[in-house]
């Protein structure tokens, strides 16, 4: 950013000292002296001395002009850091036709003149002005303070030679002796100084600046906090609240700092559970959330995540962020009834034209909230868990901006078809909590017509199914999408897909891409690990060459042509040395196409029956067994397998019956039943365990469909071994 191109006052603090330091750089011995004159009025008037017109205490700086780089670098440092600045007085402060003489004499009479800050230099020690201020600085008994310009120097006997000097030596060895007091300026190491010597320095040209406002701090009450706990920055129209350095969990933000009134905030409060917004306040800005920013060496691609590279790749992957901050802890927020931009209604802050801003994290969910609410605000919902929370946004909400649930953890979000826009990062690390073992879906409006960059970027949702009103998949939209399925209206007008559309997404195992698509940027289906097959329609004008990887299981792209514009497809897209050629099928491709849609099908199959082995059914084993796991099914089963094998033995050992087909039938049937009872006991105690341990398995079942029916079969081999047993002893006991 050139702040140049900035007006002055909209500078933050920092920017303003930085501005100044370059300002002084950039003044060379050479310039003509008109110029140097408009230079140097510019930075007088821009390190604005101290105006006495309250009874606030400051100091009165003395030195040489011809040191004016040096010290007016000082004094922008004491005006502008955001810790602490220092009140103090200097020359700029001289009324044009003033006698310097005169209002100098003023100056130190002054009762709120607690002392003055000499500049200790050659040029500041032969200066005539300088002498004049000493004598007044002794006969007004002012204390004061030594800063020397040059590192190995801190005393006048330092910088006069005795012999020579020797009268004016006399007039200002008192006021700085020979006992190496004084505070140094600059950044040296202090191994130029003696083992025995008590002045100190810092390496960094910061900490030498505030060992400066410390040691002034220890000296006069003249220092003061920016703003408390309150860090601000001037705007145009007076503050910006940009850091709370309390730790109160209740914050009042005041309306004023000094004079002027505090009109924007983009501070986090992460520790608050309690918010008051003064009536001074126009403006609410998301701030950025910590250590959500992706970090990582670049010179070391070995160590690099996945989440690393994509940054790389697409130019930065964007933190979410909020109004107020993540706040996970904030109960409530109140506005000055006064307030002409914002209110507040039983904690949740609003913009009286109809926008949500910020959602207390701690307030549990009620769909009457959004009443009249046409927009749900940058960040509004960042952060906010309650997992039981159902949200139907009312039929007046139209957009949903940036942020706006990032990083929260909900049941589902059920939206009117009147929402057209979804922003920047609305959905990232967005959570649907697991009710009955089923990750809920988003149900996005049939009216959507745009989704913005990395939307639902590591966002865990069931599923989601994209209106036909959506053009473009933007940069990221799904990157790391934790759901299993993303559907496209069968009528979708989608043309572009952007880089790392639908990057990482690990559960995705097959993606039908609409008629409409035309384009194909880089690694947009890259690094899905389950990935199996992509279907692209023959309208495809650009595929990139890195739109897909080959390195997990992706075995079929279907190209939806023939082999003519198959050929054509290729021709317009110089695809001949992408990894996934030989990948590409197209229609005429008849043999290979239905060994794909055989194998698409196959997989299905057996992923279905795996859902239903280990779906939870809360009607049955919900209910409280008999004993360990044995339900109602299971004694009946139980009973009825007991009945078929009593009727055989007992056709073979009383009748006297021979082993015909009828008794091997009669024992098929009991051992089924035993079959039977033994998959209730399974499912009552084994898979009720298993969903306990889905969540903590990346939604996967410890074991196969087959693992499964083979421990079914195991125990029900068991149990008709049992049942027979028994029975050939009651019947050969009975009879």
């Amino acid at each position: 950013m050139n702040i140049t191109r900035k007006m002055f006052q909209d500078l933050s603090f920092e920017e303003k000292f930085i501005l100044i330091t370059d300002y002084l750089n950039s003044i060379k011995p050479t310039d003509k002296t008109e110029v140097l004159v408009e230079r140097m009025e510019w930075l007088r008037r821009h390190i604005p001395a101290y105006d006495c017109k309250d009874d606030s205490n400051y100091v009165f700086i003395s030195y040489s002009h011809r040191d004016y780089k040096t010290v007016y670098n000082d004094l922008a440092f004491f005006s502008y850091n955001t810790r602490k600045k220092v009140r103090f007085w200097y020359d700029e402060g001289l009324p044009a036709g003033n006698d310097w003489f005169a209002e100098a004499e003023k100056r130190l009479s002054d009762p709120n003149c607690v002392g003055v800050i000499f500049y200790l230099s050659e040029n500041l020690l032969r200066s005539t002005a300088v002498l004049k201020e000493i004598e007044f600085v002794k006969r007004l008994k002012k204390p004061y303070f030594t800063i020397t310009l040059d590192n190995q120097k801190f005393c006048a006997a330092d910088y006069l030679d005795e012999t020579k000097d020797a009268e004016l030596l006399t007039k200002v060895e008192p006021v700085f002796p020979r006992d190496d007091t004084s505070v140094s300026y600059g950044s040296n190491s202090s191994e130029i100084f003696e083992e025995n010597s008590r002045v100190e320095a810092y390496d960094d040209e910061y900490e030498n600046a505030f060992y400066r406002i410390q040691k002034i701090e220890q000296a006069f009450s003249v220092v003061e906090e920016v703003s408390s706990d309150f860090v601000c920055e001037e705007v145009s129209d007076g503050l910006s609240l940009v850091e709370y350095r309390g730790f109160e969990t209740e914050i009042y933000i005041p309306p004023r700092i000094g004079v002027k009134k505090i009109v924007e905030i983009k501070a986090s409060f992460n520790n608050a559970t309690n918010i008051f917004i003064p009536e001074t306040v126009r403006r609410i800005l998301p701030v950025a959330i910590e250590g959500m920013k992706v970090e990582y060496d670049a010179d070391d691609i070995n160590t690099m995540s996945m989440a690393a590279i994509y940054d790389m790749w697409l130019g930065g992957i964007p933190a979410p962020a909020a109004p107020l901050g993540l706040a996970k802890n904030l109960v409530g927020v109140e506005v000055d009834p006064s307030n002409p931009v914002f209110c507040s209604k039983e904690g949740i802050l609003y913009e009286r034209s109809g926008k949500i801003v910020r959602f207390p994290s701690r307030l549990e969910w009620e769909d009457r909230f959004l009443e009249d609410v046409s927009v749900i605000g940058n960040g509004a919902f960042c952060g906010y868990e309650n997992p039981g929370a159902a949200m139907t946004l009312s039929e007046s909400v139209t957009d949903i901006e940036d942020n706006a649930f990032a990083l929260s953890t909900i049941n589902w979000i059920t939206m009117e078809n009147r929402v057209k826009k979804i922003g920047e990062l609305a959905f990232a690390h967005c959570v649907f909590s697991e009710m009955v073992g089923v990750k809920m879906p988003l149900i996005l409006s049939s009216g959507l017509e745009s989704i913005g960059e990395f939307a639902f970027m590591y966002s865990d949702m069931g599923f989601i199914s994209i209106p036909e009103g959506v053009k473009e998949i933007p940069m990221g939209a799904f990157l790391e999408f934790k759901g299993e399925h993303i559907f496209f209206d069968k009528d979708s007008a989608l043309q572009l897909i952007h880089a790392g559309a639908f990057a990482s997404c690990s559960e995705i195992e097959k993606i039908d891409l609409p008629k409409s698509v035309i384009a194909i940027d880089n690694h947009a289906f890259s690094n899905c690990e389950k990935l199996f097959c992509v279907t692209i329609p023959k309208t495809i004008r650009y595929l990139s060459n890195e739109a897909f990887d080959t390195e997990n299981i992706l075995k079929y792209i279907l190209f939806e042509g023939n082999s003519r514009s198959y050929f054509y497809f290729r021709l317009a897209n110089d695809i001949e040395s992408a990894d996934y050629l030989n990948l590409l099928v197209n229609k005429d491709q008849w043999f290979k196409r239905l060994k794909a849609k055989a194998e698409l099908k196959r997989r299905e199959r057996i992923k279905k029956k795996s859902e239903k082995l280990y779906e939870a059914d809360p009607s049955k084993i919900g209910k409280r067994p008999f004993l360990w796991g044995i339900t109602l099914p299971t004694v009946l089963y139980f009973i009825l397998s007991l009945a078929f094998l009593f009727v055989a033995d007992y056709r073979r050992l009383v009748v006297g019956i021979a082993l015909d087909w009828q008794y091997w039938t009669i024992c098929a049937a009991g051992f089924l039943l035993s079959f039977m009872s033994a998959k209730h006991v399974y499912w009552s105690i084994v898979v009720r365990k298993t969903k306990k341990s889905i969540a903590k398995n990346n939604n996967k079942p410890k074991s196969d469909f087959f693992d499964a029916w083979l421990n079914v079969a195991g125990i029900g081999l068991i149990l008709f071994s049992i049942i027979a047993f028994i029975v050939t002893g009651m019947v050969s006991t009975i009879f």
